[in-house]
């Protein structure tokens, strides 16, 4: 087969189990609902061969006007070296104005010559840690003068107010597209204002439960958050730490998570870059670049 035998075409609904297989066979492990909510939040690109099978997708989420990321980035094993995620990065690529516009992702150790023969480079790190559900149990964590809720469907939009003035971005459609999926959502209050002081999610993968994300006001609630979501709790967990984050990284050291790998944060484009993640000590997740 060659470049020209792939095709664009839109996502049947009956097709989500097709993105789970695809995911299994590269080692990903989403699951239904994983797909689910990048479908909802995001924008697929899906190659398909001769025969209709998926062969290659890249989704491409918005955050605000000059700034998005891309995420899911796949080609099939058996279709690779076709240029196949050249032509899926395009697609998504057209989308934007690249002269007044950041573009993000965290790339994978074959993604990387891809991407930085297209421009991109790198600006920082993305750590992936685990915790075995065989890790020692911790403590339940405190606060003074705070307080750990569940976050309640009424106060939603308090949260994701929240999540805007930290990050400086509006990440509100793959946040409520989580939340709606029956994600755990913890956040800490001020006892006597009432006022949120952070709040985390986790849910489930395949093989393990993924922490993210955590944002807060400072180390101390993000470690605290963090601890509350898996106190108590007998499963594999993964969080996604950025580098420039080293101090949250210890302390999730010392709770039994381990460093398993380091993937490239890598941008694109001409539009400013500021430190978008200065409140949040753990990112979504990589498949949201």
């Amino acid at each position: 087969m060659t470049y020209s035998d792939f095709r664009f075409r839109q996502l049947h609904r009956n097709e989500v189990e097709n993105l789970v297989q695809m995911t299994d066979e590269v080692g990903w492990g989403f699951s239904a609902e994983n797909w689910r909510i990048i479908l909802s939040s995001g924008q697929i690109f899906l190659l398909v061969d001769e025969a209709n099978e998926i062969a290659a997708t890249a989704a491409l989420f918005r955050y605000r006007d000059h700034l998005a990321s891309i995420g899911s980035v796949i080609v099939r094993e058996r279709f690779r070296g076709l240029g196949l995620a050249s032509r899926v990065l395009d697609a998504a690529e057209d989308s934007l104005d690249l002269d007044r516009s950041i573009v993000q992702l965290i790339a994978t150790k074959d993604g990387f010559p891809v991407y930085q023969s297209r421009g991109y480079r790198p600006i920082a790190d993305c750590h992936r840690l685990v915790r075995p559900k065989r890790a020692t149990q911790i403590s339940v964590p405190s606060l003074p003068a705070c307080r750990f809720d569940p976050v309640p469907p009424d106060m939603w939009e308090d949260v994701l107010d929240f999540d805007r003035k930290c990050n400086q971005v509006d990440r509100g459609q793959v946040l409520t597209a989580m939340f709606h999926a029956g994600y755990r959502t913890m956040a800490v209050f001020d006892q006597k204002t009432g006022q949120i002081l952070g709040y985390a999610m986790s849910g489930p993968r395949k093989s393990m439960t993924v922490i993210g994300p955590v944002v807060a006001k400072d180390l101390s609630i993000a470690c605290a958050l963090v601890q509350m979501l898996i106190y108590g709790r007998s499963e594999d967990f993964r969080i996604d730490i950025l580098s420039h984050q080293e101090a949250f990284c210890a302390v999730m050291n010392r709770e039994g998570f381990c460093l398993e790998d380091t993937s490239p944060v890598m941008v694109r484009g001409k539009g400013p870059l500021k430190n978008l993640q200065s409140d949040a000590y753990a990112i979504i997740s990589q498949a949201f670049g």
